[in-house]
């Protein structure tokens, strides 16, 4: 299988781009256009690992131990107390998804903060004998980093890892509290994946420097506890401290959902990043593993530049602005203008999406206050293309070009009336398919 296929593979499953490097060095990068090799990306659970490199500087610098108890950075943190196994666990069962847990405590932001639904949870098993993946542990780890030095967990990187990498642009999206998302919440680019790879692939040391001691390095790719199920997949191959044990190449893996990926294969000195919006992550993993590395063995293009696939044929939207009946997005109004524009506002609320869309090409202008369905965290870059769709709808597909998400709206015209169809690619819960109908403005006032 060529090196062109297996990139178009993995274009078609949902890749936005892709770097490799050999012995620290580049040798291949694909970018898939609109998406770029060098804006700061959603990681999702990629986070993760930087988190654990954040406790092996802490335990280096002597400010924790892994065997400390985690309720002990949080004195009278709780109003009673807890049950016998969460007084047991330690940071390394943070580490390793050993908790004992056997239901993952809830940790998407709500009035009750990440820290507080872990430290209330109630733990069935012993912990260190049972592995449950377990984002919210991964927020408890940040808020312990915080907890010993005095720092957002950012900002302790900051001089350790990140600057040292020579990454000058990121995004770290932040709790209700203020500190530091460190299940999710790390942006970064492809090509700073990849410098995070060629760290790990020389064990904590970068441009000639030793950045952290490789023993840490070692520990924590090195594989700590099985996970329950088939072990023939990449999900049941191992565990180590924040890191995935695959299955193939004796290598490991940060990863994110969605298919945010830094894999590094030691017996080929290969580290592959990627960025993607996927929601078939084990198929991207097999193209990976059965044809591009062996494909990068090979000869191929220092340079390769894709296409993410775009509608074919000519739209029929309406030049006409429709206000829509309430829906689960909250979306109000929609209109199709001259130009090939589309513009569309959220109830109760300042949010608008204005952009050009292309027909048999990618636009990228345009504006976007806000996120328009609910699911955006990231500063919103939108792209957008347009044509008709095998149902015969006018299709328009919007781009989240620094996130997985990519929107298709089909749209059907009437006499007086728009039936609309939303469709999400990815999805972690909620609303990612809805119908909405619209009715022609006759009189009002446009969309400003």
């Amino acid at each position: 299988m060529s090196y062109q296929s297996a990139l178009e593979k993995l274009r078609d499953l949902g890749m936005h781009g892709m770097v490799a490097a050999r012995d620290g060095i580049a040798v291949a990068e694909a970018a898939v256009k609109p998406y770029s090799l060098d804006k700061p990306h959603t990681l999702n659970s990629l986070t993760k690992s930087f988190v654990s490199v954040a406790v092996g500087f802490c335990v280096q610098e002597g400010l924790l131990s892994l065997d400390d108890k985690a309720l002990s950075f949080f004195p009278g943190r709780l109003p009673c107390r807890p049950c016998e196994n969460m007084e047991k666990i330690t940071v390394r069962h943070l580490l390793m998804m050993a908790t004992g847990h056997t239901k993952e405590p809830y940790f998407w932001p709500t009035e009750q903060e990440p820290l507080d639904s872990f430290l209330r949870s109630y733990v069935d098993a012993e912990p260190g004998s049972v592995f449950l993946y377990n984002t919210a542990g991964s927020h408890l780890l940040g808020y312990i980093v915080e907890k010993v030095s005095g720092v957002s967990v950012e900002e302790y990187l900051r001089p350790r890892l990140l600057e040292p990498l020579g990454i000058t642009e990121w995004v770290w999206e932040k709790q209700p509290d203020g500190a530091c998302k460190t299940g999710v919440g790390l942006h970064l680019s492809t090509r700073d994946i990849a410098k995070f790879g060629n760290f790990l692939l020389f064990e904590g040391s970068y441009g000639g420097k030793q950045l952290i001691g490789k023993e840490w390095i070692r520990e924590a790719v090195s594989k700590k506890i099985m996970q329950p199920g088939d072990p023939d997949t990449e999900w049941t191959s191992g565990y180590g401290y924040q890191f995935w044990i695959n299955r193939r190449e004796n290598s490991y893996r940060a990863d994110g959902a969605f298919g945010q990926f830094c894999i590094v294969i030691p017996c080929r000195r290969l580290v592959i990043a990627m960025n993607s919006g996927s929601q078939d992550m084990g198929a991207m993993l097999d193209v990976i593993f059965e044809e591009l590395v062996p494909a990068l063995d090979r000869d191929f293009p220092y340079e390769t530049e894709l296409t993410a696939p775009l509608p074919e044929g000519e739209p029929d939207f309406p030049l006409k602005t429709y206000t829509l009946h309430p829906n689960a997005l909250g979306w109000e109004k929609i209109s199709f203008e001259e130009n090939r524009v589309c513009h569309l506002s959220v109830e109760n609320s300042d949010i608008q999406y204005w952009g050009k869309y292309g027909v048999g090409e990618w636009k990228s202008e345009g504006e976007c206050t806000g996120h328009i369905d609910a699911v955006t965290v990231s500063a919103v870059a939108l792209a957008a293309g347009a044509g008709v769709s095998k149902s015969g709808f006018s299709l328009l597909r919007i781009l989240h070009t620094r996130e997985p998400y990519v929107i298709d709206l089909y749209v059907k015209r009437f006499e007086n009336f728009v039936l609309l169809g939303y469709e999400r690619n990815v999805n972690f819960c909620g609303v990612h398919r809805v119908f909405m109908f619209g009715t022609e403005e006759v009189c009002g006032d446009a969309i400003d």
